[in-house]
């Protein structure tokens, strides 16, 4: 279950970055302070990292000047609300002017988003706050019952999030004890391999988006398979309640659910109370502001605003998540820490692409294939049949049909080079009823696990 290498390596790590180690002892203390200390604090950093951005961030400067507001003079929460609010669409046409003054971009590390809502985004992050992520996320495997040695298994991401190969993943299993297996374009013998896979690891602690820790637990409920974790963590999608379900009778353990974005970090993380999620206040200040502009009361839904506290390259000031959020009471949970609440996150999921030879594209998976593809504002698939596809794109000056004939050539090489594109080009993408931009939609019911297609595995390769 443990590695001795594994055990020591994390100490190791801990010990070569003390920036590191400072940050996560902090973070372990933290979140058992007062809750009245706990929301000052963060508070106190989100204040902060506004006069910061409004006098080193010359957008930000512009920005505050046109709405009135001079962050300096903020005194209380309240009037935090009058900052404006920082959209998708405002970083898209800021881009490097969200850069702080004096910023060296060969020491900032550059990400990419597309989110849950297909705009595309491209943004820096800077020392510290990939230090205060990386403490986080720590934490959060902490709250599950993960402690270091432990095996562990990661079904996530693509190439960007896990470049390397063979010798990479050699590494992470003696380094860290863990097998990461990329989710993007499942079929069904890679499906049955990562069964295999992770039947002879046996991982204690399973990491992984919502509709691909879906999938596996199918097809070893359809087998009658058990890897018996002791605990599971899902991110990236809404995690429903018969998902959950679904999942904790499947794996036999419970489940613990985090939220998050590449924009900002870890947000918000479940703890063994299972009652709402846990916001990481030193990392993230977060508002649930209803549509009103007011901020929604314990029990209302609101959209979920941050203020990232860590990154002063490139700072995201009362951000639009784009996600939907239930505002907790602030009562002290049963666990002890004393962290405020989301009571649950609403309206985050992507449906599953199904090709025309059976391949299951996650929904992220048309996200990564956009990276690098100039002029695209907003994009949205949606599956007809398992030939059809039509993408619509909101387009700018600067796509032309040379990125046209790009997104086609990528579609065709890694998604299937059966499938039929139409696009089309709208001025807007409307939103659904949930308020979210869902970024692919398959019209395709009940056929992720055609009876004839799952009949054709073959049992006896695991």
């Amino acid at each position: 279950m443990y590695s001795l290498t594994a055990r020591l390596y994390y100490n190791y790590a801990l010990c070569r970055s003390r920036e590191l180690f400072r940050r996560l002892r902090h973070v372990e203390r933290s979140q058992f302070w007062p809750s009245e200390r706990i929301e000052a604090s963060s508070f106190q950093k989100a204040r902060d990292m506004a006069i910061f951005s409004y006098e080193c961030v010359p957008y930000y400067r512009l920005r505050f000047d046109q709405a009135g507001v001079d962050p300096r003079a903020i005194s209380g929460v309240n009037a935090f609300l009058h900052i404006p609010v920082l959209r998708k669409q405002d970083v898209q046409t800021a881009s490097d002017r969200l850069l702080a003054t004096g910023s060296n971009r060969a020491e900032l590390r550059l990400n990419h988003t597309g989110g849950s809502t297909g705009h595309l985004l491209s943004f820096y992050q800077d020392r510290h706050y990939l230090v205060a992520n990386a403490a986080d996320k720590l934490l959060t495997y902490d709250m599950c019952g993960h402690k270091p040695g432990m095996r562990w298994a990661f079904l996530w991401g693509s190439d960007y999030d896990a470049p390397g190969g063979r010798w990479e993943d050699l590494r992470r299993r003696i380094e860290l004890n863990c097998v990461w297996i990329n989710t993007f374009g499942l079929d069904w013998s890679k499906l049955a391999s990562v069964a295999k896979v992770l039947s002879a690891f046996r991982p204690k602690f399973i990491v992984g988006y919502v509709s691909s820790l879906i999938l596996l637990s199918q097809y070893l409920s359809d087998r009658g398979l058990r890897l018996d974790p002791i605990a599971i963590q899902s991110s990236a999608e809404t995690l429903t309640l018969a998902q959950r379900r679904q999942l904790e009778s499947v794996f036999h353990a419970p489940v613990f659910d985090r939220y998050g974005c590449r924009e900002v970090g870890n947000v918000a993380q479940e703890c063994e109370a299972h009652d709402g999620l846990h916001i990481l206040g030193e990392t993230n200040f977060v508002e649930i502001i209803r549509e009103d502009g007011q901020r929604a009361e314990p029990g209302e839904t609101g959209r979920i605003i941050v203020t990232n506290l860590t990154n002063s390259a490139f700072p995201f000031i009362r951000y639009d998540t784009g996600d939907l959020g239930v505002a907790g009471n602030p009562t002290q949970c049963a666990c002890g820490r004393s962290l405020p609440k989301i009571t649950q996150v609403k309206g985050r999921s992507s449906d599953v692409i199904v090709s025309p030879e059976g391949r299951l594209l996650h929904g992220e998976f048309f996200t990564h294939l956009f990276y690098g593809v100039k002029g695209v504002r907003q994009f949205q698939v949606v599956q007809h049949d398992r030939k059809r596809i039509v993408i619509s794109i909101v387009r700018s000056p600067a796509f032309g049909e040379d990125e046209l004939n790009k997104v086609r050539d990528l579609v065709f090489r890694y998604g299937s080079p059966h499938f039929s594109l139409d696009f089309e080009f709208p001025d807007s993408i409307a939103a659904s009823s949930s308020g979210k931009h869902r970024f692919t939609i398959s019209l395709i019911p009940h056929e992720l696990f055609p009876p004839s297609e799952i009949d054709t595995f073959n049992d006896s390769s695991l």
